[in-house]
Order: structure tokens, then sequence, then C-alpha cells
């Protein structure tokens, strides 16, 4: 039996548009796609206002002459450019040749890489454990990598596939609209991030505010959600609470303590609720501890460890940006946003090349200078010494092992095995992939960026 598809009266009208702008004429359409000319009158009539049942061969086959007629004729009859591309889109739903006519999705670097781009770069042991995870009741994930490798992108990725299976999706980010209060202690972030985050539920999923006192604790928030729920239509959900060791240490803390309540009460109640949570490796021993303690926090099932690049994988990644290849594994070892952002900045990417060729003090500027370079020095800043009201003092020590870890790398009179590091600062250094396990900085662009950082030694204000 021959497939059928359905089309809505919007899908009618934009097809007879663009039999319109093709300037085709219908007996010539019907005899090049192979369909009757009542079929197609039938098809394209503004009579009726019902959606529309119909062979899905016989669209695709005149979908092809259509794009075949537009493709053709686009230059001659000056189709804008806007209009084209939204012609494309639409044929390419019966037809994979229109596909090949659009431009790639191809975004910049920062932020998650969006679920249509182009250059997403699949990783499958990480995107099968996503495929595990939603074939579960419920589950509680943990996506833990260093900055900017690509954990948020691969936490986008979740969501769309499950809202494409019917799940209800929250994400939340407490440095999206927090106006969180820099000189506020921990408790106090810990409310405002709640706060932030019920108001954020009360809009994606439809549930009241709190009554009463609101939420000062984690059991205020976790009681408030359940209460919720169970009035709530039954179905499956999924939070993704993103970037949350930004927090600080403690304020993490009571955070994924909130997750282990989610997990606890779904447990003994029909909800289901399931909890990813993205982290960047942050501050140093206490943190690397305190995730790997499971049994006081959380009870992750499925963990994903989120690594750089592989040379194979940097290569693809170059192919859907620049269809070039660029060699940029050799400039940054496989790291996902510096990668991403030298192969769309050509600038950026030649600084780079120019600064380690020669490690000249002139060639600095244009390096330290460039958009790429800053929010990465940012990114890495963030995670070593936390915010503000992070408690900074064994951070700072981090910052001076990584500097002379740096300096040492680049003189040929000192000795990195004479360097005295303790054992947990340089595990987190490598956790971290500033340095390697030969106390060498993972990227030679590591040493300008611990200059930077050599700043934050000094007294903070």
């Amino acid at each position: 039996m021959a497939r059928q598809i359905q089309l809505s009266v919007d899908d009618v009208r934009l097809l007879r548009e663009i039999v319109e702008t093709a300037g085709i004429k219908r007996q010539q359409l019907c005899k090049s796609s192979k369909v009757s000319t009542g079929w197609l009158s039938l098809l394209l009539s503004p009579k009726g206002q019902q959606p529309r049942k119909v062979d899905a061969d016989m669209v695709k086959r005149l979908s092809d002459v259509l794009l075949k007629q537009l493709t053709k004729s686009a230059t001659e009859q000056k189709l804008p450019e806007e209009k084209l591309m939204a012609i494309l889109s639409f044929l390419s739903r019966f037809t994979e040749a229109a596909v090949k006519w659009m431009p790639p999705k191809i975004y910049l670097p920062g932020g998650p890489v969006p679920v249509e781009a182009d250059h997403y770069i699949s990783r499958p042991m990480a995107d099968g454990k996503l495929q595990y995870a939603l074939q579960v009741h419920a589950f509680t994930m943990i996506v833990r990598g260093p900055v900017q490798s690509g954990k948020s992108s691969l936490l986008a990725q979740l969501e769309s596939k499950a809202r494409a299976k019917g799940w209800e999706t929250a994400w939340f980010d407490p440095w999206v609209g927090s106006a969180l209060e820099v000189g506020k202690q921990s408790a106090d972030i810990f409310t405002q991030t709640a706060r932030s985050f019920a108001k954020t539920l009360e809009a994606e999923w439809k549930l009241e505010p709190p009554g009463g006192r609101g939420i000062e604790f984690r059991e205020d928030l976790s009681n408030w959600l359940f209460s919720e729920l169970e009035s709530a239509p039954v179905k499956p959900r999924l939070l993704i609470l993103d970037d949350l060791g930004a927090l600080g240490a403690k304020t993490t803390e009571e955070w994924l303590s909130f997750v282990r309540l989610i997990d606890t009460k779904r447990a003994h109640r029909d909800i289901q609720i399931s909890v990813a949570v993205g982290m960047t490796h942050h501050f140093g021993p206490y943190y690397v501890r305190m995730l790997e303690d499971e049994s006081s926090i959380v009870a992750w099932d499925p963990k994903i460890e989120i690594a750089w690049f592989t040379k194979e994988e940097t290569e693809e990644l170059e192919k859907a940006l620049t269809n070039k290849k660029l060699n940029l594994h050799r400039l940054f070892q496989g790291q996902p946003y510096l990668t991403h952002a030298a192969a769309t900045d050509e600038a950026f990417r030649k600084a780079v090349e120019r600064w380690n060729r020669t490690k000249a003090s002139e060639d600095q500027p244009a390096v330290v200078g460039s958009q790429p370079y800053k929010r990465h020095l940012k990114k890495i800043r963030l995670s070593i010494l936390g915010p503000p009201w992070h408690d900074r003092t064994h951070s700072l020590r981090l910052i001076e092992s990584f500097v002379e870890i740096c300096r040492r790398s680049r003189s040929t009179s000192s000795s990195v095995a004479e360097l005295k590091l303790e054992a947990d600062d340089k595990r987190f250094l490598e956790t971290a992939k500033l340095i390697d396990a030969n106390l060498k900085p993972t990227l030679s662009l590591y040493n300008l960026i611990a200059e930077d950082l050599k700043e934050e030694t000094n007294p903070l204000v």
C-alpha cells in the first residue's frame, strides 16, 4: 500500500504558491511529475478547509520537478533569497534533494550548539547514553567535563529527543535571569536561585506559585514541586539543571541535595520526573571529592564524562564548518570551543598560529585581545575561582600552581619534576584539562592564560 501523508490547509496553500512562483504550466508539471491533472487540480483546489491525505511518492515527484524548475530559473526570476530559502525549507519535507540546495546551518561558538546545526559532532558513547536514559521510567543524569567542552550541547540534544517522545521539559540555568546579588551569603544564593527556578517551572509546566512563606530551603522546593506535580496531568517530564557549579561549591551542594530529594521522593510516588545536571569541573579538590562521594549526594545513572574532541572529530567539525582541512587539532588538541572559534574566525586562528610559531611578545596582543580568548579565559577563571561569594583561598593556590607549571614548562633551567604540587591539586588541574599527566599545560595557549590568571593571585578587592 502506498504511504500516505497528511497536508494541512497551510501546506496546500504554500504548495499552490510555489507552483505559481515556479512559473510552470500545470499540464507540464503533471507530465513531468507523472501525476494526473485531475489529482493535481483536486490537491491544489482552494475550496475546502480540511487537511488532505495524499500519496507521499506523488508529492515527492511533484516536489522534485518544482525544485528543478525553481533552482533552474531562480537567477532569471531574481527570486529573493529569503523567499527561495523558505520554499526550499518547505520542499525539504518531501524530497531530500531540496536539502542539498540549502545553505548549511552554521552557528558561531558560545552556548549550546542548536540541535538543527549541521556541525553538531555526535559522540557515540555520550549520545548512546542519552538514548538509553530515555528508555527508562525516570533517570538522574549528570554530564560532567572541562570548561566549554560541549556539555550544554549534549543536554540540548537530550531535551530535543525527550520532546520528540512527548515529554514535557524545562531548562534552568541559574545565571540566566536570576539577578544574583554578589554580596549575598551562600544560603541566600540558594534561596534566590530556587525562587527563580520555581518561576521557570510555573511558566514551563503551568504550576501554581509556592504559597505561604515561599521557598527558603531545598525541602521547601521539593515539597512544592511534588505537591504541584501530584495534581498535574500525569506525563513524563525532564528537568535540566545546567551550569550549577558556577554558583560556588556550597550552593552547588545545596542544589545537588535537592536533586537527591527528587531521586528519593519519586521512588515512592507515581510521578515520572527525570533530572539531567550539567557540571563543569570547578573549585579544585573539594568539588572533585564532593561529586565522587555519591552516597552523600546522588547516585547518578547515567554518568557522562565529556572529553575533548579526537583528531577525527576535530576534522569532522572542520569539514562541517568550512569544508576544508585546517589541522586545528595540532593547535587546540580538540578543545571544542577553541576549535569551533578558530574554524569560524580566521583572524583568531591566524593570530594563534603566528604566536605558536614565534612566541614573540609583539604577537601576543592579537591573541589576548580576541573575543574567543577572552571568553575562554573568563570560563577558566570562573572554573578555578568560582563566583565572587565563593571562598577563594584554595582557588588562589591552584592558580599559583598552574602559573608555576606554565612558567617551568617554558624554562630550560627549571625542572617541573622539582615542583611541589599536592596530589589533590594535580588531580584537579588534570581533570579540568589545564595540565597533562606530565605536568605540562595541555595547550600552548594556556601559557598566555596563566599570565592573565596570575593577576588573580593578588589581593582581591
